[in-house]
């Protein structure tokens, strides 16, 4: 398994974030397609809590999150991402079938290891192991994976990632 046997070390950038000012930026869910590919420089960045006001009902809702972002230096470009976690507090998180989190780990597994059993949908790993492996990567090449589901009678789209290479 790719994340079993991982010599950890603590990468810094400035605020935590790469630099990526002057960047074209491109939002995961609003500037790319099914089958968009991307290459470049992969980041998570550090836990953090988002909280906004829902439009449709008023209530005040906190997401739990971490930035993703792929960064193309020759470009000039930038993927940037959510990463939905279940709780800033601990370590151990869960991803779900159908997120950015689980669709990156699960590519990166079948990578490694192409009879790697991706019948399931949830997967529990160490935040800070996933960061520490994606900050390592020199680049990745990801192709966009859509989605949608009704939730409450609406239809709703994302996008995910599915991890093509990876150059360590």
């Amino acid at each position: 398994m790719v994340f079993g046997t991982l010599v950890k070390e603590e990468q810094e950038f400035e605020n935590g974030d790469p630099d990526i000012e002057g960047f074209k930026e491109f939002d995961l869910n609003k500037d790319l397609d099914n089958g968009d590919t991307f290459v470049g420089k992969p980041y998570i960045g550090d836990q953090y809590e988002f909280t906004f006001t829902d439009q449709e009902t008023g209530k005040e809702i906190t997401n739990k999150q971490a930035t993703f972002w792929i960064v193309n230096n020759a470009n000039k470009e930038v993927l940037k991402s959510r990463l939905k976690v279940t709780d800033i507090k601990t370590d151990e998180k869960t991803f779900f079938k159908k997120s950015v989190g689980f669709d990156l780990i699960n590519s990166i597994e079948i990578l490694d290891d192409p009879s790697f059993d991706g019948k399931h949908n949830k997967m529990n790993m160490s935040f800070k192991e996933l960061q520490t492996k994606i900050n390592s990567y020199k680049s990745i090449t990801v192709e966009i994976v859509p989605y949608k589901a009704e939730i409450n009678g609406n239809l709703i789209f994302w996008n995910t990632v599915k991890v093509m290479a990876v150059i360590k």
